[in-house]
């Protein structure tokens, strides 16, 4: 989808400052983070750190690196903006911890993840704050989130996608670190029940959400293998 003028004009105020945040902050990034993974490798084998036959993987592993830093950064310094950073740390910890291993759908483009992952925030952020006033609904969250992520990991992570191609012995392994990663989460968003339910609504939100972003992974594998006569 295509975001226009009329569509940005219609954002709230808020809403808008995120948004051209995450746009200046990607714009450009691909050249910029290739660039220094580049210079990192190119220091390493002046260093015979390095050989030059794996020249390509530390590039890809540089970039990898360097983007999941930045992209770090933008989302503390978006939760320092809207004064909710602990909140946002938890989110950080839980996303793109879990998410590493569980795989899921990812965008094309570095803007794309970008946005992707500042509304799946904005979302739990959001939602956490509204529903975090109801005890009722506290608890019924709480229980919905942890068994639907608990379902979706234990039968389809890791998701493979584009940027995610695993082997069956690491698959196996990502999907263990991946349930035993969920399952202190979970231990996490029963203790914070008591003392910070706005960090355990939170936290059950992303577990959603990432449940719901593997999901989309797995329709889209699925599709593309039926487009390409695989299934």
């Amino acid at each position: 989808m295509q975001i226009t003028p009329v569509l940005i004009q219609n954002m709230p105020n808020d809403l808008k400052k995120i948004f051209y945040i995450v746009l200046f902050t990607h714009k450009g990034c691909e050249e910029m983070i290739s660039k220094m993974s580049r210079g990192i490798v190119e220091f390493l084998l002046k260093e015979d750190t390095i050989d030059n036959e794996d020249k390509e993987i530390y590039e890809y592993g540089f970039n990898i690196l360097i983007y999941n830093i930045l992209e770090t950064m933008l989302l503390v310094g978006l939760g320092i903006l809207i004064g909710k950073l602990i909140l946002t740390l938890g989110f950080i910890g839980v996303f793109l911890g879990i998410r590493s291993f569980t795989g899921g759908y990812h965008a094309k483009s570095r803007i794309g993840c970008g946005l992707v992952t500042v509304t799946v925030w904005l979302g739990a952020i959001g939602i956490s704050g509204v529903v975090g006033t109801n005890h009722m609904l506290d608890n019924v969250l709480l229980v919905l989130c942890i068994v639907l992520t608990a379902l979706v990991i234990g039968k389809y992570a890791p998701v493979a996608n584009e940027h995610k191609v695993v082997n069956e012995d690491k698959s196996k392994l990502s999907k263990k670190i991946s349930l035993f990663a969920f399952s202190i989460c979970a231990v996490v968003c029963l203790i914070c029940m008591k003392w910070y339910t706005e960090m355990a609504c939170m936290l059950c939100i992303t577990l959603a959400e990432l449940s719901m972003l593997m999901l989309i992974g797995v329709f889209i594998g699925k599709i593309i293998r039926l487009y390409n006569g695989k299934i």
